[in-house]
């Protein structure tokens, strides 16, 4: 989502956790900081996206393997 980009490039928190990048052992994870982790699938659901853990699982599934999401 753009906003969680511009937030990210201003030093903010993302809102909705929609950017991941790869640790040093090449495994997605969500990219930091997030704006109020605890409260986050909420503000998903208000924009019609799915769970955070859902949307990780279906990320590493998609790239599992593909170095070029980065």
């Amino acid at each position: 989502m753009l906003l969680d980009r511009v937030y990210l490039a201003q030093g903010k928190g993302q809102r909705y956790g929609t950017q991941f990048v790869r640790d040093k052992e090449g495994e997605l994870v969500l990219q930091e900081p997030v704006e109020d982790l605890d409260n986050i699938d909420a503000r998903r659901a208000e924009m019609d996206l799915m769970p955070l853990g859902v949307y990780q699982c279906v990320l590493r599934a998609t790239y599992e393997g593909n170095p070029s999401m980065d």
